[in-house]
């Protein structure tokens, strides 16, 4: 059976995180691909990520999902704002590239 190296396919002791493949990976992104298209696609994926994570807060936030104890707790508008405001931007970035 052919399989990655030992190197590649190994993970850290500690925090089961593949590195080696992750630099390798990140290596061939930025020899294949141009500055700016990098750039523009992580910005993307930013946003992607941003959005989701604002309205998996919502989401609890509604739902009436105690935070747990001592955690900071942020009124239901700024996940909402977030979400909004990420999205907005990730249309403008999506128009842009028309």
């Amino acid at each position: 059976m052919i399989g990655l190296s030992p190197w590649l396919a190994g993970q850290h002791d500690l925090q089961a995180a593949n590195w080696n493949a992750a630099a390798v990976g990140v290596l061939v992104l930025a020899l294949a691909v141009p500055l700016i298209e990098l750039a523009r696609a992580t910005s993307f994926v930013i946003l992607m990520v941003f959005v989701l994570v604002n309205l998996a807060l919502l989401r609890l936030k509604l739902r009436g999902v105690a935070p747990p104890a001592g955690a900071w707790r942020c009124p239901v508008w700024v996940p909402a704002a977030g979400a909004a405001v990420s999205l907005v931007l990730l249309a403008a970035q999506i128009a842009a590239f028309v």
